[in-house]
C-alpha cells in the first residue's frame, strides 16, 4: 500500500502515540475512519450518478442512432438519381444529338463547303 512497509507503518504509529497519547489515539482512530467511510460513500454515489447519466444518454442516442441510417439510407445518391450506367446511356445520347444538330446547321454546312474549296 503507498510502497509503505511495516516498519514505516510502526514507526509513524509509535510517533502518533507519542504525540496524540494514547488516551486520544483511538477516538482519531474512530474519527478517520469514519471520515474515510463517508468519502467513500460520497464517491460511489458520485460514480453511480454518472453510470446513470451515461446509460440515460445512452438511451437517448440509440433511437437517434437508427433514425440517421434509416435517413442516410433514404438519401442514397444512387437510388434518388439513379444507376451510373443509365446517367452514361444518357450522356452518350445527349452527344448524338448535339452531332446531328451541328450537322443539320445550315452555317456548319457553309464552312465545311467553304473548306473543301
Amino acid at each position: 500500500m503507498f510502497g509503505i512497509g511495516i516498519t514505516e507503518i510502526l514507526l509513524i504509529l509509535g510517533i502518533a502515540l507519542v504525540i496524540i497519547g494514547p488516551k486520544n489515539l483511538p477516538e482519531l482512530a474512530r474519527s478517520v475512519g469514519k471520515g474515510y467511510a463517508e468519502f467513500m460513500k460520497g464517491f460511489r454515489e458520485i460514480q453511480k450518478n454518472l453510470e446513470d447519466d451515461v446509460s440515460n444518454l445512452k438511451s437517448t442516442v440509440e433511437p437517434l442512432e437508427t433514425e440517421v441510417s434509416d435517413l442516410q439510407q433514404s438519401l442514397n445518391p444512387e437510388q434518388l438519381f439513379g444507376d451510373d450506367e443509365e446517367d452514361e446511356d444518357e450522356d452518350e445520347q445527349d452527344e448524338e444529338k448535339n452531332k446531328t444538330k451541328k450537322a443539320d446547321d445550315p452555317d456548319q454546312n457553309q464552312k465545311k463547303e467553304n473548306k473543301a474549296k
